[in-house]
Formats: C-alpha cells, sequence, structure tokens
C-alpha cells in the first residue's frame, strides 16, 4: 500500500475549454468531477485551448464553479514538444496577476530544449512574485538577464545548440517535464 500523496494532480479529458463538450459550463464530464472527485485532488487546466495565449480570470472563475475548486494552470504557452521545428523565446505573458488569486498554482511545460526555457521561466518567476509584499514591478536588465551586464544570458548559444545534444529524447516527446510552484493545501 502507498502512503497518501500529499499533492495529488489529476489531468482530466477536457482539460481546456476548447474540448469541454459541449461547453465548459456545460459539459456533463466537468460537472461529474466537480461532484465527484475528492476536494484534495488538484485539476489540471490549461485555459482556452491546448496552448492558450491568453487567459482570462472569468474564464478561470468560470472552470472553478463547475470543477467546485480553483484548477490548477497547466500552461503549454511555451511547449514545442507537439511540434519540434517551433522554439518559443518569449516571456510569459498575456496572464493577468490576478489569476494567482483564482488558481492552485501554476505549472508550465516549456520548450524541450533546455537552454531555450531562460526567459520563459525567468518572466513566469517574476510574475508569480508580482503579488508578494514588497514587489515591485520595476525590472532591471540585470534581473530579468537581458540587457545590461548579463546581455545575452538569456540567449540560446547557436554554436552550442545542435541537435544532437539538445534535442529531446523519446521521454520528453511524450511530455515535456513541467516546471512550477503547487502552492500545498490552497483551495
Amino acid at each position: 500500500r502507498l502512503d497518501e500523496p500529499k499533492t495529488f494532480l489529476f489531468c482530466p479529458t477536457e482539460y481546456c475549454g476548447s474540448r469541454a463538450e459541449p461547453s465548459v459550463s456545460r459539459s456533463p464530464y466537468l460537472r461529474t468531477l466537480g461532484k465527484g472527485l475528492a476536494p484534495d485532488i488538484a485539476v489540471l487546466w490549461t485555459g482556452p485551448k491546448v496552448v492558450s495565449h491568453r487567459i482570462s480570470v472569468q474564464s478561470i472563475i468560470d472552470v472553478s464553479k463547475v470543477l467546485q475548486r480553483k484548477p490548477l494552470i497547466w500552461d503549454n504557452l511555451h511547449a514545442n514538444d507537439y511540434d519540434q521545428r517551433r522554439l518559443f523565446l518569449g516571456p510569459y505573458q498575456n496572464r493577468p496577476t490576478e489569476l494567482l488569486r483564482h488558481v492552485r498554482g501554476v505549472l508550465t511545460n516549456p520548450n524541450c530544449e533546455f537552454e531555450a526555457n531562460f526567459v520563459a521561466i525567468r518572466t513566469l518567476s517574476l510574475w508569480a512574485q508580482s503579488l508578494l509584499p514588497g514587489y515591485s514591478p520595476v525590472v532591471s536588465p540585470q534581473d530579468s538577464g537581458v540587457g545590461g551586464e548579463d546581455a545575452g544570458a538569456g540567449k540560446l548559444d547557436a554554436e552550442s545548440s545542435n541537435a544532437s545534444s539538445n534535442t529531446c529524447s523519446a521521454p520528453c516527446r511524450s511530455g515535456s517535464p513541467m516546471v512550477g510552484v503547487v502552492e500545498d493545501g490552497a483551495h
């Protein structure tokens, strides 16, 4: 017998708005999960789509009502495991910091290429800290890893990123590692 896990994550079949049939608010599947799933189980949600360019507070409030809990965002904004010819080098964006009050946590599904994730993970970190007491929204070039003394720190070095050393192996293709923080016990 296994001990009860401190945190248990569940990815439903309908894990985003576009997969909810007929809609998030009317999905019998999501309603059944909300009523029947133990309240301590975190439910993963990717937003309105599998790869959501924007996630609104209202969409999270809507799914929270159906699931009867705050969802855990499983963010595919920077994922490229579905098409490794693509590489996403931009910042974590188009998620209002107000989301943090309405979710159990945020996980990011990053690029398979490790070095390409610096900006994405650094800006996710800054975004997550934005509601902490004493946080200053002013970010210096040194803090972001872009420009200043650290210029180039967030760049992908083309000479060192050849396919043999940085392309994901088969396990990555079946599911990229996720990076994030889950606030334990938050409901």
